[in-house]
């Protein structure tokens, strides 16, 4: 089955990378599964200014929404959203209220990315020395890093070959263990992913 799903985030390393697809939408075709063929739409979440739902308070909450009712009308069967938390635990209650918001009917998944994006790609060190063809001890918490960037980034320069930081997180999308990358992330990873494979029976 074809679905076509618009999938926002904050940036490079999320959208785009040496695949066809960047690392988030790798991870969301993954969690997705097989029988799925997604087309994904990418958008940065610094394009929709304009677009927030109407009412007082969360504001980030009504952003999100706004998004979706977009989505809903330029004809998309999903929205998935995904952010970074950056220290703001008011960000987890909003995508909460997004996602369980009835105004409308859009199929959605509503993430937020502790602390960073890129802390997602220091849960699996299999993965990562696959990836850098260099042995990577396993890393601390991922989720209480508090510049995960800056780690990957170190990695990444210290090991063979030269790669952009999008590309690696590109190449450790594909083949990371995703149940390692929710036992590891619980807060921001296995709550996104269970959203986004929460879309599976929207589509069937």
């Amino acid at each position: 089955m074809k679905c076509s799903v618009l999938i926002v985030s904050e940036g490079i390393h999320e959208l785009s990378g040496g695949h066809p697809d960047g690392a988030l939408i790798t991870l969301v075709r993954r969690l997705l599964g097989d029988g799925i063929e997604l087309q994904a739409h990418s958008r940065q979440i610094c394009e929709f200014k304009g677009h927030m739902h109407p009412g007082r308070g969360d504001r980030l909450g009504r952003k999100f929404i706004g998004i979706a009712k977009l989505a809903e009308r330029e004809g998309f069967d999903a929205a998935v959203i995904l952010i970074d938390h950056d220290g703001d635990n008011t960000r987890l209650k909003s995508a909460t209220f997004a996602q369980q918001a009835t105004v409308t009917s859009l199929p959605r998944a509503i993430g937020i990315a502790v602390r960073k994006f890129d802390a997602w790609f220091l849960a699996d060190q299999t993965a990562l020395s696959r990836v850098l063809s260099t042995n990577v001890d396993m890393q601390p918490d991922p989720e209480g890093i508090a510049d995960p960037k800056e780690v990957c980034r170190f990695l990444n320069n210290s090991s063979p070959g030269d790669r952009r930081l999008r590309d690696l997180y590109s190449d450790v999308a594909a083949i990371v263990d995703l149940q390692i990358l929710r036992d590891r992330c619980p807060v921001g990873f296995a709550v996104f992913a269970a959203r986004v494979e929460g879309l599976r029976g929207a589509f069937s």
